[in-house]
């Protein structure tokens, strides 16, 4: 493939999102949530082509954009014609199919070595349907070949944060849909769960692979984020905040659709007794049974091993198996973004504490201003606390860092 690429890209934006980056194109609709330090060094003026380079890490990522030929399946050929083009080869000698989004999705292990890249390099190709008719994209992410071991979270974990449209921000990745699939709707490939909230015992379920994914998924962006956070070097630790607001980013995309049945469950056990709190506003009953759901839970650290993240896997936290603030917290944000209250939560290093937040109108107490929104902060850990009530040595704002969804 021709050394790309040679213009200004006006039309790709860079969305500012908490401290982070989203990187979105308006032509065709995708999104891709970067980690912190890639820059874009060359792009197409047509659209149908982009370059980013990392300057943390030696991975470079390629999207290469095209409307469909007809074949019988046009996301495979697409994806073996760029790799053909850039001079790679198949590693292993096989093309998955992945179900994602609805549409057939093409992933690829390659390896190549031309005159733009002339050490051997080694990555993973995706190539998916995009929500515009008839166009493809294509990402195509490699590292030198000796570092792919090492950097092979990065190159997952850019694939797993496309987006081709709203609901994909709510779906695991393509990666990780690959390694994990279970269809939602085959009732001998869940799990069932009782929980009980609120005096109220709820018969719900989740995927069998739900544990593994989700867990699989916290493993990989922890490697991610331990790069920032863990460098001697203070011009990578400067992105250690925004890498650490991406980390819980990428877990609670992929728990958002673990928790999907579990929310319907529990909101449809919950509305009756949410009426009869709080008939006038039942949303904010519902997330107050929650929060103090979740106070009652078992406290436990999943790892001092600074190595590996102190973090347990959704699924895992909602059957009470073992929980910390930000684990709770996300739990309880999940669930009610699933329900459709606008819900996040913040993480303090100072404080060595996470909170969740919920947009309860009508609804008074401490919040955390964004965007406009009064988000009501919610203490997952301090039994009988309601939403609005922290400790007072906690109070500064300043010593808080937000995780948004990005929907």
């Amino acid at each position: 493939m021709r050394k790309i690429f040679s213009f200004v890209l006006f039309f790709v934006i860079s969305i500012a999102f908490s401290a982070a980056e989203l990187v979105s194109s308006q032509k065709f609709g995708y999104t891709i949530d970067l980690p912190e330090g890639f820059v874009m060094v060359d792009g197409s003026e047509d659209e149908s082509m982009f370059q980013f380079s990392s300057e943390i890490v030696p991975v470079t990522v390629l999207l290469v954009t095209s409307s469909s030929q007809k074949s019988k399946n046009p996301a495979e050929e697409f994806l073996k014609s760029n790799l053909k083009k850039l001079g790679a080869t198949l590693k292993g000698s096989r093309i998955d199919t992945v179900s994602w989004r609805r549409r057939k999705a093409s992933v690829a292990s390659f390896v190549f070595q031309n005159q733009v890249f002339s050490e051997e390099q080694q990555g993973i190709s995706a190539c998916v349907q995009l929500s515009s008719a008839n166009s493809f994209v294509n990402m195509i992410v490699f590292t030198p070949k000796k570092n792919f071991y090492q950097n092979e979270c990065f190159v997952s974990s850019i694939i797993d944060s496309l987006s081709v449209d709203l609901g994909s921000f709510k779906e695991p990745g393509i990666i990780t849909q690959q390694k994990y699939f279970s269809d939602p709707l085959d009732k001998k490939s869940r799990v069932n769960v009782d929980i009980e909230i609120a005096g109220q015992k709820i018969s719900t379920s989740i995927g069998n692979k739900d544990v593994l994914a989700n867990q699989s998924v916290i493993d990989r962006e922890f490697n991610v984020f331990k790069v920032y956070a863990m460098s001697g070097d203070e011009p990578v630790r400067k992105f250690a905040v925004p890498a650490w607001q991406r980390f819980y980013r990428m877990i609670a995309r992929d728990a958002l659709y673990r928790m999907k049945i579990p929310a319907f469950d529990i909101s449809a056990a919950l509305q009756d007794v949410a009426f009869e709190k709080d008939p006038a506003n039942t949303d904010a009953a519902i997330a107050q049974m929650l929060l103090n759901w979740v106070q009652s839970f078992e406290y436990k650290r999943e790892s001092q091993d600074v190595s590996k993240a102190d973090f347990n896997n959704i699924p895992s936290v909602m059957q009470n198996l073992g929980s910390d603030c930000d684990s709770r917290s996300m739990l309880v944000a999940v669930i009610l973004k699933n329900l459709g209250v606008d819900s996040c939560f913040f993480v303090s290093s100072e404080y060595s504490h996470a909170l969740v937040g919920a947009v309860l109108d009508g609804k008074q107490g401490f919040s955390f201003p964004i965007d406009g929104k009064q988000y009501l902060l919610g203490d997952t850990t301090v039994k009988g606390l309601t939403f609005g009530t922290i400790a007072a040595e906690q109070a500064d704002i300043s010593k808080w860092v937000e995780v948004e969804f990005p929907f």
